[in-house]
């Protein structure tokens, strides 16, 4: 966990390392999203679901799906962008939110952002399912506060499925991620 300043100061940082318009936002992100459903078997109709997306900054997976009335993003410092894509946000701490009566949580790209991922993954693991696609062994700079690892996502939810970027996938991360689902069986 990091403090309340030291968060802010790095929420402010990577707010700061996006840039593009609405436009180049929602082309570039349509390759990670890609990606990441591939990975995850993520059905894009989620109609009769309630799907929370967590810490998306400019576009959210949500975006490139239908059925999204009753799913929302969390991100506590929406870029400018975000609030014009149709999707309901609620803006606070993921770590704020009961999941117990969701039905899936997305993990993509930001347990290294948040203010304490041990509390954030005890709290998302009361919903009947999340997924997660997180780059491991990135180390910390000024945006990135946690330094996850492969052990962790083992530790967290029993598994930790391995993906290394290939040299002509630049969609999303250069460094080895986890990935992976993990059930609820409450």
């Amino acid at each position: 966990m990091v403090d309340e300043i030291a968060w802010n100061k790095a929420q402010e940082a990577e707010r700061q390392q996006h840039t593009m318009d609405q436009k180049q936002a929602i082309e570039h992100y349509r390759k990670s999203y890609a990606q990441y459903f591939e990975h995850l078997g993520v059905t894009t109709d989620l109609s009769g679901r309630v799907v929370a997306e967590i810490g998306p900054a400019d576009v959210p997976g949500l975006f490139y799906c239908v059925g999204t009335e009753k799913c929302f993003v969390v991100e506590p410092m929406p870029s400018d962008i975000l609030p014009t894509l149709g999707i309901k946000v609620r803006k606070t701490k993921a770590e704020t939110i009961d999941y117990s009566k969701i039905d899936e949580v997305w993990l993509f790209n930001v347990l290294q952002h948040v203010q304490d991922p041990d509390k954030l993954v005890a709290k998302v693991k009361k919903a009947k399912r999340v997924r997660w696609f997180e780059p491991v062994e990135q180390g910390t700079d000024a945006c990135h506060l946690h330094n996850l690892t492969h052990a962790m996502f083992e530790e967290w939810f029993g598994m930790s499925n391995r993906y290394v970027a290939k040299p002509d996938v630049v969609a999303f991360h250069t460094a080895p991620c986890s990935y992976g689902v993990y059930d609820n069986l409450w």
